[in-house]
């Protein structure tokens, strides 16, 4: 995934080059692209899809369609679940930690609806000047 994100032209998306982005974005994905368990990245206003290799798993087949996917809104690329996790990014990102264990969700991942249950937790991520930028999500 970290070769991918490299090669990705992240120009065409508000989050622009590579080299432009914040040090706290550019250390947390660092950290989140070598860690093995699933995690993900929404980045700025938009809550833009980072996400490394294990949560490849959760998107399922739309993991392979790249450009659909990273660096896109997060209510976006979820939409059918936006309505469960949107008010939980945005109250973290007004910084609230959050613990979620066992959430019920539907999820058209490989075509079909699914049942899943998820245990997560989110935590805000403080940008240059120490206002809250992102969510960070294992």
């Amino acid at each position: 995934m970290g070769a991918l994100l490299r090669v990705f032209d992240w120009a065409a998306t508000p989050l622009g080059p590579l080299e432009t982005w914040p040090q706290s974005l550019r250390t947390a994905t660092s950290m989140m692209l070598g860690a093995r368990h699933p995690m993900y990245i929404a980045w700025g206003p938009e809550l833009l899809l980072l996400y490394n290799d294990g949560y490849r798993q959760i998107l399922g087949a739309k993991s392979f369609d790249v450009p659909a996917v990273l660096g896109q809104p997060f209510h976006i690329v979820w939409a059918e679940v936006w309505h469960e996790v949107g008010p939980m990014l945005d109250a973290t990102m007004r910084g609230e930690s959050i613990f979620v264990e066992d959430q019920r969700f539907t999820l058209t991942r490989n075509g079909f609806p699914e049942e899943v249950y998820a245990s997560f937790s989110t935590s805000p991520i403080r940008g240059e000047t120490g206002d809250i930028a992102g969510v960070l999500c294992v």
